[in-house]
C-alpha cells in the first residue's frame, strides 16, 4: 500500500564505489539488495541513522544522497518495511538530475557515522 508523505526529500546511502559509478553513469540502477528486491531502497530523514548503522556499519566513508521527491513522481512508493515503518521505495532508475545534495560521511572514533545536523 502506498501511503501519503509530505517529505520533499528522501535519502539514499551509497558506498563510495557506488557513488563514483553513479556520477560516471549519471544514473543509479541499484545496489545488489535493490536489484534483488526490485526497487531502490531509500530512507526518510528520520530513518537515515538507523539505515546507516544497520546496513553500512562496515563502510567508512559512505555517501548520503538527498533526492527530490517531486522529481520521482508516482515511481516513489511508501511501503511498510522494517519494524512496520513506512519506507520510500523507488521503482525506477535514480537519475543524477534528481539529486539535490550529497555528503561524504565519515565515522567518529566510536564507530558511528557523523551525519549532517538534523539527522
Amino acid at each position: 500500500m502506498n501511503e501519503q508523505h509530505d517529505d520533499d526529500v528522501v535519502y539514499k546511502i551509497l558506498t563510495v564505489d557506488q557513488w563514483n559509478a553513479f556520477q560516471a553513469a549519471q544514473e543509479f540502477t541499484g545496489s545488489a539488495a535493490d536489484l534483488s528486491d526490485g526497487f531502490i531502497h531509500l530512507s526518510g530523514q528520520n530513518q537515515v541513522a538507523e539505515t546507516a548503522q544497520k546496513y553500512f556499519a562496515d563502510q567508512d566513508p559512505i555517501v548520503l544522497v538527498a533526492v527530490s521527491t517531486a522529481q520521482l513522481g508516482e515511481q516513489l512508493k511508501w511501503e511498510k518495511s522494517r519494524g512496520g515503518q513506512s519506507f520510500p521505495h523507488l521503482y525506477a532508475t535514480l537519475a543524477m538530475q534528481d539529486v539535490v545534495q550529497h555528503w561524504q560521511i565519515k565515522k567518529s572514533e566510536n564507530g558511528e557515522h557523523l551525519l549532517p545536523s538534523g539527522f
